[in-house]
């Protein structure tokens, strides 16, 4: 529905575009000056097209992006790509990166195995053995914000004590 666009990623693309959809890109390979650096669409809050910003042409190796992260690094480099993959209401569009403006990510959007790890570590926070416990406390803590909204959720719901104890401090940790 329309209120999911605003929470959707999004493009804005040369002559003021606005394109809403998935990103289906699997992985931006960024060129940083030492080094070819994936990023994947997930990680990704912030992708400016510096080149266009500046007002400039791209040169051969495309235009200069700017890559702002969930878990709060910056990148900036060429692309080894030369489209952008979206699904827009249920078709595949390739962008020339050249016409990409920027890309947004409203909200952390996790991947499906992110999303199964972060049930079983849930899970492993109530168990039995105290080392299992302490693992699974400190593999949370590394989804940093990216498991906020998920482990806030499941601070509400879940009865057991020791769990909550455990996810408050893991919030306390992220903010």
């Amino acid at each position: 529905g329309a209120g999911d666009s605003a929470l959707s990623p999004h493009v804005l693309a040369a002559g003021g575009q606005k394109i809403v959809g998935g990103i289906a890109s699997e992985t931006f390979n960024v060129l940083t000056q030492s080094e070819a650096v994936p990023v994947t669409p997930q990680e990704i809050r912030r992708m400016i097209n510096l080149t266009a910003a500046d007002g400039l042409t791209p040169d051969a190796a495309g235009p200069y992006f700017r890559f702002e992260l969930w878990g709060g690094g910056v990148l900036a480099g060429y692309l080894a790509e030369r489209e952008l993959a979206m699904d827009v209401r249920g078709l595949r569009w390739n962008l020339p990166l050249s016409d990409v403006r920027e890309l947004i990510t409203p909200v952390p959007r996790l991947s499906e195995t992110a999303q199964q790890d972060i049930a079983r570590l849930l899970k492993e926070l109530g168990d039995d053995d105290w080392q299992t416990r302490e693992k699974a406390t400190e593999e949370l803590q590394g989804f940093g914000f990216l498991a906020q909204s998920i482990l806030r959720e499941e601070l509400k719901t879940n009865p057991d004590p020791e769990v909550r104890r455990r996810l408050e401090r893991v919030l306390a940790n992220l903010e």
